[in-house]
C-alpha cells in the first residue's frame, strides 16, 4: 500500500469489535488520521449526533480526512460511522448501561437556569 492511503476494510460489528482491530494493528491508520480515530472512539455519543463538518471543526480536520477515517474503519463514509455509533447508543441504552445509573441521577435547578 502507498504511503499515505487508507485501505478499506469490513465494517465492524460493534465498537468492540473497531476497538480491537485497532489495538491488535489490524488497522493501522495514517498519522493525519490518529487524532480523529482518537476522538471518535472516546466520543462515539459526539460522532451519533454530529455532522462530518462539526466533528472536523472539533478536531482540527478537514471533512475529507473525516470520511478517510470512517472509510478506514470499514465504513462507506461517515454518515454510516454515524449511523453504527447511534447504534451503539440505542444498544447501551436499552442494556441498561449509562454513564451514570438513572436512579442515582440528580436534577440540580442551577443546571437550568441562566446566569443573570
Amino acid at each position: 500500500m502507498a504511503r499515505g492511503t487508507v485501505s478499506r476494510r469490513a465494517r465492524p460489528l460493534d465498537i468492540r469489535s473497531l476497538k480491537q482491530s485497532i489495538a491488535s494493528r489490524e488497522i493501522v491508520l495514517p498519522s493525519s488520521l490518529v487524532e480523529i480515530a482518537r476522538f471518535a472512539l472516546a466520543h462515539p455519543d459526539t460522532i451519533a449526533f454530529s455532522s462530518g463538518r462539526q466533528l472536523a471543526e472539533a478536531v482540527g480536520a478537514s471533512p475529507t480526512s473525516v470520511h478517510r477515517l470512517a472509510c478506514a474503519f470499514g465504513f462507506r463514509g461517515y454518515s454510516d460511522l454515524r449511523t453504527f455509533c447511534q447504534e451503539h447508543l440505542r444498544q447501551r441504552a436499552s442494556s441498561g448501561v449509562l454513564s451514570v445509573p438513572f436512579d442515582r441521577m440528580r436534577a440540580d435547578t442551577t443546571d437550568f437556569v441562566a446566569d443573570a
